[in-house]
């Protein structure tokens, strides 16, 4: 769904996108997931800007009450360096105990609002995330569930994401780690 069809962009500076530049982000956006999936983490990382600013925060309990007033506990603040980090560990099992053997991963991409944003051209983009996460027979299956907010950037023909907001659904997450990106 385009910006034309969904609701209006508001009055910050936002604008509507075609339904070319629609197709375009959420393509994007699959293709973002299937790397993740496939644990092609270099090849995401790829897809990050030098200066990201990547964010992952849960609300607390309080909130689930009153949304407007508690306070969100920050699981991931992180910068390209330490992005690169965590696919380092993640991606040489002697640095990493929680994901060896890796977990399996299926990423679900829903709801996608884009506009673009009129002085920068920047995308901003709202997605709802369904990530189900497996550890084969060791464990149960967990599923996050989140909504996250994005800003893409073009370079060249390509889009990279310059910031991402994810803001998980549970106050509690019933896993042992989150070794996963959203």
């Amino acid at each position: 769904m385009s910006s034309s069809e969904g609701p209006s962009p508001n009055m910050t500076g936002l604008t509507a996108v075609t339904d070319q530049e629609y197709r375009h982000v959420t393509e994007f956006l699959y293709y973002e997931a299937q790397l993740l999936d496939r644990r092609k983490l270099n090849a995401w990382l790829e897809l990050l800007t030098d200066d990201i600013v990547y964010r992952v925060v849960a609300p607390t309990v309080s909130a689930l009450e009153d949304e407007d007033q508690a306070p969100e506990v920050l699981f991931m603040d992180e910068d390209r360096a330490s992005l690169r980090t965590r696919v380092l560990q993640l991606s040489t099992p002697e640095y990493t105990v929680a994901e060896n053997p890796p977990s399996i991963t299926r990423r679900f991409v829903t709801n996608i609002f884009a506009t673009k944003e009129g002085r920068t051209g920047q995308f901003v983009v709202t997605s709802n995330l369904l990530l189900y996460r497996s550890r084969g027979s060791r464990e149960a299956p967990y599923l996050f569930s989140a909504e996250r907010q994005d800003a893409l950037q073009r370079a060249g023909d390509r889009l990279r994401i310059a910031r991402r907001s994810v803001r998980l659904d549970e106050a509690v997450l019933g896993t042992r780690n989150m070794s996963v990106f959203f």
